[in-house]
């Protein structure tokens, strides 16, 4: 199973089921079918988006040109939260979460993702060269 997945779908569940993250986390089936290094990735994802909960929901608002559902806001912080704070290449950042929003986004939500995304990689690729 592909880690990125296994992280979306525990930010999907954690924030309406009130269940605590290390339960979540623990309780997850597919955690014990990953080699140490996926479900190291796993952990830091979700584990990431919580902790910058906040930022992220800032940035998919400047980002976003409109409010996305929750499947999508979960997509963007995925992927907004590896190009800014995981230092995750932006092609790769942005291709594997496009990849991934395909199976439970439509596919306008998926380009969407890939607007956002992309737009995100721009504006952080003209700060950092204005440093």
């Amino acid at each position: 199973m592909n880690p990125r997945a296994i992280a979306l779908e525990l930010l999907g569940r954690w924030s309406p089921t009130g269940r605590l993250a290390d339960e979540l986390l623990a309780d997850h089936p597919g955690l014990a079918r990953l080699s140490s290094a996926d479900r190291g990735l796993v952990t830091e994802l979700f584990y990431g988006c919580l902790r910058q909960k906040l930022a992220l929901e800032f940035l998919i608002g400047q980002f976003a040109t409109k409010p996305p559902r929750a499947v999508v806001r979960h997509l963007l912080a995925l992927g907004l939260y590896q190009l800014l704070f995981m230092k995750v290449p932006a092609h790769a950042a942005v291709n594997e979460t496009v990849a991934l929003a395909k199976a439970p986004a439509t596919l306008p939500e998926a380009k969407f993702v890939n607007a956002v995304l992309r737009r995100a990689t721009l504006v952080t690729l003209e700060k950092a060269t204005t440093w």
